[in-house]
């Protein structure tokens, strides 16, 4: 199983759409000496695969379709065209799924015993290849190992009932994909920090399912990271199951010795007394219960004497939960029951530039670089005052 990147199919809604193809079995180069039925040919999914496969040097050799009617449109772009069926039970043929209901698409292939096939996802996603090609090569390994590495089909890529709600999920990639449309700039900071600064301490507060982690480990051999996770003091990343756990086991066990991990309470404990050359906020900022000004003064005082910190966090506008971000209350405020409680509103709170600006500032930051990313989300570098 393996994720490989086609190329961009253009902008959507003002995000970068790219081709990306999930193979079970193969890799693209091995596609290549096959029959190729695009599975869904007819739509515009199935447009944007042929043009990214011919661009790749692989001619499509035809279309399949469970509509009667589209069928009947002999000679469409000048390939075959039929059910499914008709192809069924032949290994000259090889599906590549281009439909919006992928769910559907792999049940019917499975029930025909089909399991070698491949994926095509018309998805949002950052590409790096014209700022950093060596970003963009490591970003899809790492996509590769957190998905793929030591897993079954069935884990990796588990089929969905036909009657689901995600029937264009394919595992854990989409979220991953993604991800990278929210926080672009930090990747392109964080490496160019370390390169140019040669940090090797980092904190990643949040790390989500380890990608940006695992990046930068790939990247850099003199790294050391350092997870804090939510959770009860003291807990083991072995013995958590909650949502991510799973896949920062398989990164840490990729990088033992140069991954650590604590569980604790940001918000409401103090942090050790170490320095970190760089520390990572993606996705975090706006779940705080608490006012932000505090906990952003931990981490500036948690920084060495050149370290930065980038973050990301949604540009989206406000919430109706609380009228104004200093309407969040202190920590002394509210017990450790009543925060895991409003933890459950997801996100708490989202901040407008200037709002960020003034609580950056309250906390001895300074802004360093600031832009936009490519799904409206704040990217942010800071630099202590």
């Amino acid at each position: 199983m393996n994720v490989e990147y086609l190329g961009r199919i253009g902008y959507k809604g003002g995000v970068l759409r790219q081709g990306i193809l999930v193979n079970t079995e193969l890799y693209l180069q091995e596609i290549k000496k096959k029959k190729i039925i695009l599975l869904g040919g007819a739509s515009e999914s199935g447009i944007y695969a042929e043009m990214l496969l011919k661009e790749k040097g692989i001619e499509v050799y035809g279309y399949a379709d469970n509509s009667e009617r589209v069928c009947k449109c002999s000679g469409l772009r000048g390939k075959v065209i039929g059910t499914p069926y008709q192809f069924f039970g032949e290994d000259e043929y090889y599906f590549i799924i281009c439909v919006y209901d992928i769910a559907v698409a792999r049940l019917q292939l499975m029930t025909h015993n089909i399991r070698s096939y491949s994926i095509f996802l018309n998805h949002p996603m950052h590409d790096f290849c014209d700022e950093d090609y060596e970003l963009q090569k490591a970003l899809l390994e790492s996509i590769n190992d957190i998905c793929f590495k030591d897993e079954e089909m069935s884990s990796a890529l588990p089929y969905i009932s036909s009657t689901s709600s995600d029937k264009n999920k394919v595992g854990n990639i989409n979220f991953l994909l993604y991800s990278t449309t929210w926080s672009h700039w930090t990747y392109l900071w964080a490496k160019d920090l370390i390169e140019k600064k040669g940090y090797t301490e980092v904190l990643e507060i949040g790390p989500g399912y380890g990608l940006m982690s695992l990046v930068l480990l790939k990247l850099f051999q003199k790294v050391h990271i350092n997870w804090y996770l939510l959770g009860e003091r003291g807990m083991s990343l072995e013995k958590s199951d909650s949502p991510f756990e799973a896949e920062l086991r398989k990164v840490k066990r990729m990088y033992e010795g140069r991954l650590q991990e604590q569980y604790g309470v940001l918000e409401k404990d103090e942090l050790s007394e170490k320095k970190y050359d760089l520390i990572i906020l993606t996705e975090v900022f706006e779940h705080f219960v608490l006012n932000p000004v505090n906990t952003m003064k931990k981490l500036a005082d948690a920084l060495s004497e050149d370290g930065r910190i980038v973050l990301s966090t949604p540009a989206w506008g406000h919430l109706p939960i609380h009228q104004s971000w200093e309407d969040l209350p202190e920590s002394r405020e509210i017990s450790e029951e009543r925060y895991f409680e409003l933890l459950q509103c997801e996100h708490i709170y989202q901040y407008s530039k200037e709002e960020l600006n003034v609580i950056f500032g309250r906390a001895g930051l300074a802004v360093e670089k600031y832009s936009l990313s490519d799904s409206d989300n704040h990217n942010f570098a800071l630099v202590r005052l």
